[in-house]
């Protein structure tokens, strides 16, 4: 178990060096998203409040990202569609070209996106090409 006030005491450093600013980010991001604690972000924010010089632009993005993920999982929103939206402004360590290598796995980024359901398939396509970025077969459980 994460302890609260550990978290919160991260926003008493000053985030003065880049490595305490992404902190401060990665810190309000695992309250918000894997603690889902939103006493314990009201209090990060008050912090913030309190000390301007705390704010900053990636800290901002990830607030806003996180706290509208987080409140279309509170309103029990169709996982479908939740796992199209980003939960997160951090960069995926999956973004990394060592880990591409490591696994395999290449990806692209959706410049926006088109998705047609259908009752056996989700598509979905970039809006700047003619190809299908991803195609998943749905197959219905028989009670």
């Amino acid at each position: 178990m994460i302890n609260r006030e550990s978290v919160l005491r991260l926003f008493d450093l000053e985030p003065r060096e880049s490595n305490i600013e992404k902190m401060h980010v990665r810190a309000l991001h695992l309250a918000m998203i894997h603690m889902e604690d939103s006493e314990l972000v009201d209090q990060i924010m008050a912090v913030l409040a309190t000390r301007p010089r705390f704010i900053t632009t990636p800290l901002l993005r990830e607030f806003l990202t996180g706290s509208a993920y987080q409140a279309l999982k509170d309103q029990r929103t169709d996982p479908m569609f939740l796992a199209l939206l980003p939960m997160t402004s951090i960069p995926a360590i999956s973004n990394s070209l060592h880990f591409k290598r490591a696994i395999g796995f290449s990806f692209t980024f959706l410049h926006g996106y088109y998705v047609y359901p259908s009752a056996d398939q989700l598509i979905i396509r970039d809006v700047r090409s003619l190809q299908i970025t991803l195609m998943l077969h749905l197959h219905q459980r028989s009670n």
